[in-house]
């Protein structure tokens, strides 16, 4: 009789959903996280008022050496909750996005990111699921107590994501551990020693190298020595041995996402990085496709003659771009799942879409005459190419049917104009905003495309219960 009463109850809902998709268009997620912003109230009501309806709050968990089981987290933190109810009280949706830091206070950490972290051995991967399941499920049920709208389990977590199968070496390992690759690259950056050295040499946690040659050999060193342990260089069968990890990292995400479900009624989601989306398998089990989208729109810098065809050619790459997700969404299953950028960010300075994620340090980009340094700090300003590249992406968006992208949460914002010395990413909203062109060009997807956010709950609450919570209960 239970089971009986909870399908007639599922039908009923399911009619209220069905008028609802009548009468709307797609909902469009637009907001974005701050910058230390001391007040919630008012920065929830700024990004309100700056035509913006989603908060991104993120909370991270912290990586000892990179292929340890050393994970910790804060047990308490109020902050993050009090701005997730201060925007649910100014009726903004909040997007919770779960990360981990890899601590740069650990010197074999020095040349790596969290992207790079990867247990040492099958054992010890799978104490750190558990250590990294505990974290969370914990925050998977304060999401569900606080409503939140969208849970993103992971974020940028590259080499433990890495779950596709593979006929050769994945390319970056293949790469660092090819010596005669390296050198070739680190020549091309010794070309421009004079330039680089005494002030460029940035590396995560430390205060920098006396030298260029040390610094490259420093890093070859250390990348090869991760190459080799997250390859299996060092086994008979490489290959086989890497699809047998991968393996076993899939079922590790599916156990957690079903462990999840059990916890949290609303979408779920996995934050991947613009260069590793494709090397994910378990779109299907989740509920948007979700990428950091820092795609170069550019290999080098661009003439003063192209002037105001910029757009038009970030449109085309951004038309490329959204073209291989849909491929993605093809190949595994998923040809409906919406995508939504939980990170999108450019600095304010010229050139900034070649590496959108480069804000310090240098690169060696090709150019017609060899190669070109490129400091990123010494950029002139250039407000306008970022707000160029979101027009790209809108045009792009919209010539394939404006309902691709699920929504925009930008990096980052701020209503404190002092914080432009700080962060070079940041759009400053508010009354104290300046006439950034960035603005206007992100608030286009919601004045131009139609958005209800009643209709987003919904249907969100909706599907959770009907294909995690009814099976359940009808079992029971």
């Amino acid at each position: 009789m239970r089971s009986l009463l909870t399908i007639l109850a599922v039908l009923l809902v399911g009619i209220g959903l069905f008028l609802a998709l009548r009468s709307t268009g797609p909902v469009f997620y637009l907001g974005g996280i701050q910058v230390n912003e001391p007040d919630h109230d008012a920065w929830v009501s700024s990004l309100a008022e700056s035509g913006m309806n989603t908060v991104a709050v993120t909370v991270y968990a912290k990586q000892g050496d990179w292929d340890s089981t050393n994970l910790w987290w804060e047990e308490e933190e109020p902050w993050v909750i009090a701005e997730a109810r201060a925007a649910r009280r100014r009726g903004l949706d909040v997007a919770l996005v779960l990360r981990v830091a890899l601590d740069h206070a650990f010197e074999r950490n020095k040349f790596f990111w969290h992207g790079m972290i990867m247990p040492d051995s099958d054992e010890a991967l799978n104490d750190w699921f558990d250590r990294y399941s505990e974290y969370v499920l914990k925050w998977a049920r304060i999401a569900e107590e606080e409503k939140i709208d969208i849970l993103a389990i992971g974020s940028e977590l590259n080499s433990l994501t890495n779950t596709v199968h593979v006929d050769e070496l994945p390319a970056l390992e293949e790469y660092w551990s090819n010596e005669e690759k390296v050198e070739k690259e680190n020549a091309k950056v010794l070309e421009h020693r004079e330039s680089i050295e005494g002030k460029e040499i940035w590396v995560r946690g430390n205060e920098g190298y006396a030298g260029l040659e040390p610094y490259l050999a420093d890093r070859a060193t250390a990348h090869a020595l991760w190459a080799e342990k997250v390859s299996f260089l060092d086994t008979a069968d490489p290959v086989a041995r890497v699809n047998a990890r991968r393996r076993l990292l899939a079922d590790r995400w599916s156990e957690l996402i079903d462990r999840v479900r059990q916890v949290f009624t609303g979408p779920l989601t996995y934050a991947a990085n613009f260069d590793q989306f494709e090397s994910v398998s378990f779109w299907s089990e989740l509920d948007l496709i979700s990428i950091n989208a820092y795609f170069p729109l550019r290999k080098r810098d661009l003439p003063e003659s192209t002037g105001g065809s910029r757009t038009a050619l970030f449109a085309t790459r951004w038309t490329t771009i959204l073209q291989n997700v849909d491929a993605l969404r093809d190949r595994q299953g998923v040809p409906d799942h919406r995508v939504l950028f939980t990170e999108l960010g450019y600095t304010r300075r010229a050139n900034a879409t070649i590496e959108p994620w480069a804000a310090h340090g240098f690169s060696v980009l090709p150019s017609p005459s060899g190669t070109r340094l490129m400091i990123w700090e010494e950029q002139p300003d250039d407000p306008v190419e970022r707000a160029e590249a979101v027009r790209g992406l809108y045009d792009a968006n919209l010539a394939l049917g404006g309902d691709f992208l699920a929504g925009i949460l930008y990096w980052k914002l701020s209503t404190e104009p002092a914080h432009s010395e700080v962060e070079p990413f940041v759009l400053i909203i508010g009354d104290r905003a300046d006439e950034d062109p960035l603005l206007a060009e992100l608030q286009r997807f919601t004045a131009e495309l139609p958005v209800d956010r009643r209709r987003a709950r919904l249907i969100s609450r909706w599907q959770g219960f009907v294909r995690y919570i009814l099976p359940q209960r009808i079992s029971n």
